[in-house]
């Protein structure tokens, strides 16, 4: 998986490592009481990172953080980039259907699949289907602005250049960018399901996007890398943009 997580203390949180052999799960992950299970995010490493605000904003308990690296969020993903994510996915979905989370969120780094998988939408698309059928709501995130090398060292470098640390700037993949997140948002809307734009939230119809988030306490980065949000940034979307599951205090 993206990152070696283990199991908290809290009986009802997942922050795990899937091994290789499934027989070797830690039953404190994978058994996750149904009524305490709130939020679930599934995707990639852009998932996980989504996934620390959400663990900001209603704490460690109820909120469940599946994560693989190079492994989207589709019940027939690429072998080629992860060779454990479809086995990782449809286990996930069989583990879905038994404890009934309130809500899933899918998040991961769409633009690098969407450059690599022709029919990523369609798969999307499938997915979002066979949740709705077995029941599970769905929430989807759209693609993130990224920035290359690292948002950290684009800021860095004009600072270098005597320029002022801009909060905001044009995103290097518009009108790219704008396009996936045109397709995307009409995939979730085929399905009924709620759509959140990245783009719509960080970008203007220009495709200025902001580098650095301010609010009344204090300033931060958008992302700590090329595209991975900070949990700062991270927070302030699941309280701003993506509705609570029911029952969330």
């Amino acid at each position: 998986m993206s990152r070696n997580w283990w199991p908290s203390a809290a009986p009802d949180t997942a922050s795990f490592r899937v091994p290789k052999r499934r027989k070797n799960l830690v039953p404190a992950c994978t058994d996750v009481p149904e009524a305490e299970t709130k939020s679930l995010y599934w995707g990639d490493s852009y998932s996980a990172a989504l996934a620390f605000g959400a663990e900001a904003v209603f704490g460690e308990t109820g909120v469940t953080k599946v994560s693989g690296a190079s492994c989207p969020p589709l019940l027939d993903p690429p072998t080629d980039l992860s060779q454990n994510c479809r086995a990782i996915n449809r286990w996930l979905f069989d583990t879905l259907a038994r404890t009934r989370p309130r809500q899933v969120v899918l998040f991961a780094r769409w633009a690098f699949y969407d450059e690599r998988l022709p029919d990523l939408l369609s798969r999307l698309e499938a997915t979002l289907g066979q949740l709705e059928a077995a029941g599970i709501a769905a929430v989807l995130v759209g693609p993130e602005p990224e920035w290359l090398p690292t948002l950290p060292q684009t800021l860095f470098d004009r600072f270098t250049l005597g320029q002022a640390v801009a909060e905001r700037l044009p995103n290097p993949q518009w009108p790219a960018l704008r396009d996936l997140d045109n397709r995307m948002r009409a995939v979730a809307a085929a399905a009924s399901v709620p759509y959140v734009s990245l783009v719509d939230t960080w970008c203007d119809q220009n495709g200025v996007c902001t580098t650095v988030q301010s609010t009344e306490a204090k300033q931060y980065l958008t992302t700590y890398d090329y595209g991975h949000m900070t949990v700062a940034a991270a927070r302030w979307l699941v309280q701003n943009r993506i509705d609570p599951p029911p029952g969330a205090n």
